[in-house]
């Protein structure tokens, strides 16, 4: 065995040999080096890939944070509209319901001037709750769209409409003439024909805006 090792090397000569003892070096360095650029590649991208996941993180907490922002401020909102609803739609079937009251074309009473001492008893608390609905409306149509503003005005220009036919011989001193009466019977009609249908189309926008239709049965 020694022998043919001898020979060997004797073939090959001192040169070749210290040529594969460099190359064998060279093999390892290489080695070495390509380790440890590989190393420091992992090491790189672990860094990078942690503070990208850092960054990530810290971009979904504040996406969360803003949402809850929103969500709050919308939730906010929601609730005050929903109190401004409230009050207006009260506000609104009180009006309504004075309004069938004083425009109803017959009435009981012990005598024409009792009938007429009670129809003014209610012509000025119909007249107080129509200012009371205006007025909350008034301060609050922010909260509404323009074409849910829209549809209030309607009712409201319809029952000051009504109401002003009504009450045409009270407000001039005037006892009943065919004018006076033809304008209470166009006022008792325009509550009892008109008036409902803008009362239905804002219950309805109501009940959307506060969600109502969306409550399972």
């Amino acid at each position: 065995m020694m022998k043919i090792l001898f020979d060997v090397l004797e073939k090959i000569g001192v040169i070749g040999l210290i040529c594969v003892l460099i190359g064998y070096l060279a093999k390892q360095i290489i080695s070495m080096v390509i380790n440890k650029d590989l190393e420091k590649y992992k090491a790189n991208l672990q860094e990078e890939s942690h503070s990208y996941r850092l960054s990530f993180e810290k971009q979904i907490e504040n996406f969360k944070s803003e949402l809850s922002i929103l969500s709050n401020r919308q939730f906010r909102l929601d609730e005050k509209r929903a109190l401004v609803i409230e009050e207006l739609y009260h506000n609104m079937v009180n009006l309504n319901t004075h309004l069938i009251n004083l425009t109803a074309l017959f009435k009981e009473g012990s005598s024409p001037e009792a009938i007429d001492e009670e129809d003014q008893k209610q012509a000025n608390k119909t007249a107080e709750l129509a200012n009371k609905f205006v007025e909350h409306f008034d301060r609050n149509k922010i909260y509404f769209t323009a074409g849910t503003c829209k549809m209030v005005e309607i009712l409201i220009q319809d029952s000051k409409s009504a109401f002003f036919d009504y009450t045409f011989s009270m407000k001039y001193g005037r006892s009943y003439s065919p004018e006076s009466g033809r304008k209470k019977h166009s006022a008792a009609k325009k509550v009892r024909d008109d008036i409902p249908k803008s009362l239905n189309a804002i219950e309805e926008e109501f009940r959307l805006l506060t969600g109502v239709n969306k409550i399972k049965k």
